[in-house]
């Protein structure tokens, strides 16, 4: 099997043990009367940011207290939610130990774990194929630098000098509250597209990251066995 086969299936085997793949598992309609707790959890989570979106726009001074019900609502979530998947995947959390890691690495250990176990299974890879997988995908993520202007000197100096005029343009403008609110409305669009395409790249990095780190330590645990 080529290389390139190989990277095909181990994206694949991936995304079934991720996170979200794994939750999505919880909330299908046809297991219903099984996993109802994970509904409830969602439905409670859905029910206290609606609740507190409307006081906010009824009345601006419910802000904090409605940024601190939402927070505070996910966190409880989130931890109920890890509790009830230790009991659900039982067979992955006690021979692992994975409850006693800090909630924060609990969930990419219990992906590897999976992971871990489809390879084994499957036995499409091993543990001797991943020093070559690895040079095939540092080969494969060479790129080009092209955002090398952005980072330079003179393009700082270019944006100072453009924000400047229009600052001092919109100064000498008399707008109105609308008008204003136009302005904003396209500026938080920009920043939303600008924020959008960084946390694309960030995602797709991340998630290299992550499959490279996977092979790696699915590598060292068959040297072991």
């Amino acid at each position: 099997m080529s290389n390139i086969k190989k990277w095909s299936y181990i994206h694949k085997t991936y995304n079934e043990c991720s996170r979200r793949s794994t939750l999505s598992r919880f909330f299908v309609l046809n297991t219903f009367k099984k996993n109802y707790q994970y509904w409830i959890y969602l439905g409670s989570y859905l029910s206290v940011s609606i609740v507190s979106l409307i006081f906010v726009l009824f009345d601006k001074s419910y802000f904090f207290f409605s940024v601190f019900a939402i927070v505070s609502t996910a966190l409880i979530m989130l931890n109920l939610i890890e509790k009830r998947l230790s009991k659900d995947l039982k067979k992955y959390y006690e021979p692992n130990g994975l409850s006693e890691y800090p909630f924060s690495l609990r969930a990419r250990y219990l992906s590897y774990v999976m992971f871990k176990e489809k390879l084994e299974e499957e036995q499409v890879i091993t543990g001797t194929d991943i020093e070559s997988l690895m040079a095939w995908d540092e080969i494969s993520n060479e790129k080009i630098d092209r955002t090398v202007f952005f980072k330079s000197k003179w393009f700082f100096v270019v944006m100072s000098a453009v924000l400047g005029l229009v600052v001092q343009y919109f100064l000498g403008l008399k707008l109105g509250i609308k008008e204003l609110l136009l302005i904003a409305f396209i500026l938080l669009i920009i920043l939303w597209l600008a924020f959008e395409f960084f946390d694309f790249s960030i995602i797709s990095k991340e998630r290299r990251l992550n499959i490279n780190r996977f092979l790696k330590w699915f590598e060292i645990d068959s040297k072991k066995t």
